[in-house]
This record gives structure tokens, sequence and C-alpha cells, in this order.
């Protein structure tokens, strides 16, 4: 009983303090590091409420931490999916669409000047990955050795590049 309580007290806080920081402040920014930050501050939550609850129960406490971590991953996975989703968008867009339909011209317009387009573009350039000069996008060397590690892995999977 104790492990279900602190595992839920520290993903409650996590949840908490995460919704009301993306209200309050909303971002295009994905905000990855405020995640982990949040995480961390959960886990803490968890061993902390474990300890006061079940003692010096170290198997109990490892099974709460690694409940926790599996319950962070899935939220990591569900809010890149609702909120960061560029298929989720579209599949909004042609939602709301009237009839129902939207052509696919309109779709790649729509994208191409919503600001989700600017922030990947800002996103990969504060990252490293590229360099915006004239008009134009090029890839750094960072990016460039990432490009090629994304390759590889894709080989490695047989899979396309695709997103």
């Amino acid at each position: 009983m104790a492990l279900l309580i602190a595992v839920g007290m520290g993903f409650a806080a996590f949840l908490a303090a995460h919704l009301a920081l993306w209200r309050r402040q909303p971002s295009r920014d994905p905000r990855m590091g405020l995640l982990a930050t949040l995480a961390l501050a959960g886990l803490g939550i968890v061993a902390a409420a474990h300890r006061a609850l079940a003692g010096r129960d170290v198997v109990g406490l490892c099974a709460a931490l690694w409940i926790e971590i599996a319950l962070f991953i899935g939220y990591f996975f569900l809010y890149a999916g609702v909120a960061r989703s560029v298929s989720v968008t579209l599949l909004d867009c042609v939602r709301r669409a009237p009839s129902g339909l939207v052509p696919f011209e309109a779709l790649l317009d729509a994208y191409q000047r919503s600001s989700r387009f600017a922030d990947r573009i800002t996103l990969m350039q504060r990252s490293g990955l590229v360099r915006v000069s004239g008009g134009a996008v090029s890839l750094t060397r960072r990016g460039a050795a990432f490009v090629r590690g994304v390759e590889a892995l894709r080989r490695l999977a047989y899979a396309e590049l695709q997103g």
C-alpha cells in the first residue's frame, strides 16, 4: 500500500506542477528540461513518501521508483502526442473543416505558415543543428552528424525517414 501511495503522490505532484506551468506559461518549445526537472522532483517525492510510509524497505522503494519512471515515460509520449504532434494538428485541421475535406495544398500552406514550422526551425537553430542565413537554412556540422546518426539507425531498422 505504501508503494501505491508514494507513486500516486509523486506522479500527482509532477502532473499538477506541469499542467499549472503549461497553462500559465504556454510555449511552443517542448521544454523537455522542465519536464525532466519536474520528473526528478516527482521521484524525490516518491522516495520521501515511501520512506515515511514504509521505512527502509529498499526493494519497495526501488519498485516505486521504477513504476514512477514508467509513468513519466508514458506521460512524455502522451504529452508529445497531444501537445506537439504535427499529425494530430493536421488531423484536427481536417476535423474542423466544415465539409470534412481540406485540399492537400491548403494543409501544406497552413503548416508552412503556422508557428510550428518556424518553431521547429528555431529549435533546430538553438540546438545548433541548422544555420539560418539570407532566407535559407543549412545544416551545421552538428546537424549533419545528427542526420548521419539517424540515417544509420534508420538503415538498421529498415525504416524510411518520415515526419
